[in-house]
């Protein structure tokens, strides 16, 4: 019996012979039929459009870009995978409502697909893997669903900037307690003098008489001291007892001036 090891990506088809005798002095034909199997896969790409529409929005034409990781694939037109390719890129346009095939790509080759903004019209959502890799004898199907504006301009969003990491606070410094400070003391508050009492005038007393003047020795009469008598000491001792009764007058009355 003969038979054919089974090689990848081939199946056996139909065998003429393939188990006999071998009569003698002749040959026996064997004939072995091998189909390969699909060695490719597909892509399908819809477009849905959601919103408040308008007639004319059905002639709104969405752009698509599709990558594929084999910058060999280069072909002159659209007839043998749908689309033209060039060095691996595509690109194809679709209205609402419409979707597009491309067979016949290489089994596990990477592929990426994308749509290009379109004004007026917001990307709401993708199904089916818009990144992955070619299946062998097999479909991806990707849905690509928009929805028009209202009709105000879409503020574009702008990238958030990465923030600044925040400084660390110093810690602050405890300030010194001051240092206690006395109490101070009350004034004290001072005495009004008293209003000095003027003193009064001193009232001179009244004048003293005069001493009487000693009268005046008789010129006849002889004032040399005569001897063995005493009435010429008395005359001396009353002459000197009046001049101190005048200076004492005198200094009596000049001590109150002064006062």
């Amino acid at each position: 019996m003969l038979s054919s090891p089974k090689a990848a990506g081939v199946s056996h088809g139909s065998m003429a012979m393939q188990k006999g005798v071998v009569s003698r002095h002749k040959a026996a034909a064997i004939t072995f039929i091998n189909e390969k199997l699909p060695t490719t896969g597909s892509l399908v790409i819809s477009k849905q459009v959601t919103g408040d529409l308008n007639p004319e929005d059905a002639d709104t034409v969405f752009h698509f870009v599709l990558m594929l990781d084999d910058n060999t694939l280069t072909t002159a037109d659209a007839e043998e995978y749908g689309v033209a390719f060039e060095s691996g890129w595509a690109s194809f346009t679709l209205k609402g409502g419409e979707s597009i095939t491309i067979g016949g790509l290489p089994a596990g080759v990477g592929y990426t697909i994308s749509e290009t903004r379109q004004n007026g019209w917001t990307l709401q959502s993708v199904s089916g893997e818009t990144t992955g890799v070619i299946p062998q004898n097999g479909t991806v199907e990707i849905a690509f669903v928009n929805q028009k504006n209202d009709g105000s301009i879409p503020v574009a969003p702008v990238d958030p900037v990465d923030p600044v990491e925040p400084v660390e606070p110093v810690e602050p410094v405890e300030p010194d307690m001051p240092a206690e400070t006395e109490t101070p003391a009350e004034p004290v508050t001072p005495e009004v003098p008293e209003t000095p009492v003027q003193d009064e005038a001193p009232v001179p007393s009244q004048t003293p008489e005069a001493p009487e003047a000693p009268a005046k020795a008789d010129a006849s009469v002889s004032t040399l001291p005569q001897t063995g008598t005493t009435d010429w000491l008395a005359g001396v001792l009353m002459s000197f007892g009046s001049a101190l009764l005048a200076c004492g007058w005198f200094l009596t009355r000049r001590q109150r001036r002064v006062k």
